[in-house]
């Protein structure tokens, strides 16, 4: 069944090595289609059954994009286990995406953020600079340990074990980058992060916002 195949597909990546945040993705997508189709044998399930559980819930442009991802990786475990003869996700729709230009903050906004951060939560400085002024993406950025950056070599190793595409970088500190760190400089331990005082900054910092912007 749907639900049985799910759980060894999730345990088999696990085993492969992928990360949390990939098995976690799993777990939600392919646990919404256990929710649908959980008994279900899995060479019953047909590419319209899949798209119009899609249609159902009105998932277009990237999120649409994102299921049928998944879903074809699931599917293609199953045709390599000999449980189906076609892989029923493949054949779904590509949803059409047009590219968005990219937002910027401009001097003010860095200015305003970064006032706001060092005024109401000077913990989240370092993690603010590093955001906004090395562009690391915020998946690393979250991992990254202080002893991975070298203010006197002026550059922040980001391992593999934390890259996105587990090769080893590094990225250049800038001199503006270099004197907020300073400050709140440690020799070890993950760089400050909190959620509700990430959304506090930017409340008091009256930002707009949009995704991936501090990049």
């Amino acid at each position: 069944t749907v639900k049985e195949l799910e759980s060894e597909y999730r345990e088999a990546k696990r085993q492969a090595g992928r990360r949390e945040d990939t098995i976690s993705e799993l777990r939600i997508r392919l646990g919404m289609l256990v929710k649908e189709f959980g008994e279900t044998p899995v060479h019953q399930v047909t590419t319209h059954n899949l798209e119009k559980w899609l249609d159902s819930r009105a998932y277009q442009g990237q999120t649409r994009l994102n299921f049928k991802r998944v879903f074809t990786g699931f599917f293609n475990y199953a045709l390599k286990r000999k449980l189906v003869t076609y892989n029923p996700a493949a054949a779904i729709e590509k949803p059409s995406i047009d590219e968005k230009i990219p937002e910027i903050f401009v001097v003010e906004d860095c200015e305003r953020l970064m006032l706001a951060a060092q005024t109401h939560a000077p913990e989240m400085v370092p993690y603010f600079a590093i955001a906004i002024f090395a562009g690391i993406r915020p998946a690393e950025l979250q991992k990254l340990d202080w002893s991975n950056i070298d203010l006197a070599a002026k550059r922040i190793r980001v391992i593999p074990e934390t890259a996105k595409k587990r090769r080893m970088r590094y990225v250049d500190i800038s001199e503006n980058l270099l004197a907020w760190l300073i400050p709140h400089r440690r020799d070890a331990g993950i760089i400050f992060h909190d959620r509700h005082r990430f959304d506090m900054v930017r409340a008091k910092a009256k930002m707009r916002w949009a995704n991936d912007i501090m990049r």
